[in-house]
């Protein structure tokens, strides 16, 4: 498992240790304020930084564009690791009451008509960021133009983790999209050179056509079958809609009519939420589930670690009925490409994608 990293040693190969040199005389020479260093799945980005970090030393911060990423790193070794989101922004947050005519008073957590209005975003000159002395951020591709300018503004050392075959980011065309990297490792290691999916990912971008068949762990397919269906790990898709209709056959062949979780359901969180330290692509499953009469269900879960949150920390977690979108923890349970990007899942199967 990844989060056994920590306790492994490591044997670098020489375009990985030709990396850490670079990137050591970049952060001590001090002349330019970033380094991009690119490489394709499988070449060991994430697992080069944790050691740049242990080298540099001091305060050294890890980030990247979703929870989901951040977790892998997390399980790697490199923290701290928190959003880049929620380390360098700061907005507002009040409660109001939706009912006509609405309340004098906002009720408790567990009315039905209580929503959360959010201000606007502003830059936190008081991050963290601002007196780190290395900040190291992964799934480069995704980081937007203003988001970097944003991130730079703080004028500490940032190191960019991109592969350049992944998608770009959602707002615009990216800030490392038209960049040519400083390095770029080439060489998958030998974990990761037999897997499935990095020899698929590696024709799909050398544009090789994909033939239909079974690849191992991996399936290239044109439709799937039920039965099928939910032999997989985790389902990527590329639209919400999909992920909608996904969800509700893999559901049903799963044995799930409810409306709401039940035990056994694999969750994916949608929101970050720091006080209930929520982020964004967090993956869960459901060890308890009650609902109520609000409409709210309290869930214990448990994370891919194996460990379980219950009352008291974020274990339980609430979820307003489907139209009721202020929920401090909305959940879904296949994930979309962009989100599923960095997310170290095993046995995967795309659609429409």
């Amino acid at each position: 498992m990844d989060g056994d990293f920590k306790f492994r040693s490591v044997e670098w190969t020489a375009e990985q240790l030709e990396a850490i040199g670079l990137i050591t005389d970049w952060y001590e020479r001090g002349e330019e304020q970033d380094f991009y260093l690119s490489g394709y799945a499988g070449t060991g980005k994430t697992t080069l930084a944790r050691e740049i970090g242990r080298r540099v030393g001091g305060n050294v911060l890890y980030t990247s564009g979703t929870g989901r990423a951040c977790c892998v790193m997390a399980r790697k070794g490199c923290e701290p690791v928190d959003t880049i989101d929620a380390l360098i922004y700061r907005r507002s947050r009040s409660v109001y009451c939706a009912k006509d005519p609405s309340c004098e008073k906002v009720c408790g957590d567990r009315c039905p008509y209580k929503r959360e209005r959010f201000g606007e975003k502003i830059l936190n000159r008081e991050s963290p960021v601002a007196t780190a002395d290395l900040v190291t951020l992964d799934e480069g591709s995704m980081l937007g133009s203003a988001m970097a300018r944003d991130l730079l503004s703080f004028g500490c050392n940032l190191l960019f983790l991109g592969d350049i075959g992944q998608l770009p980011a959602v707002m615009d065309s990216g800030y490392l999209r038209n960049r040519e990297p400083d390095y770029q490792l080439r060489q998958i290691h030998r974990q990761a050179a037999g897997s499935p999916i990095v020899r698929l990912a590696t024709r799909a971008r050398k544009g090789i056509p994909l033939q239909l068949g079974d690849y191992r762990e991996s399936a290239v397919v044109y439709d799937i079958g039920n039965d099928d269906l939910t032999s997989f790990d985790q389902i990527v898709v590329g639209t919400h809609r999909q992920r909608h209709y996904i969800n509700r056959r893999v559901r049903r062949q799963l044995g799930f009519g409810g409306k709401y979780p039940e035990p056994g359901e694999k969750l994916v969180c949608l929101k970050n939420d720091r006080k209930l330290e929520l982020r964004n692509g967090e993956l869960w499953w459901v060890v308890e589930a009650k609902p109520d009469r609000h409409g709210f269900v309290e869930m214990i879960v448990r994370d891919e670690t194996g460990r379980c949150r219950r009352s008291g920390t974020a274990g339980r977690i609430r979820r307003r009925r489907q139209r009721q979108r202020s929920a401090r923890a909305i959940i879904r349970l296949r994930l979309c490409d962009h989100v599923s990007q960095g997310t170290g899942v095993g046995v995967r199967l795309g659609v429409g994608i």
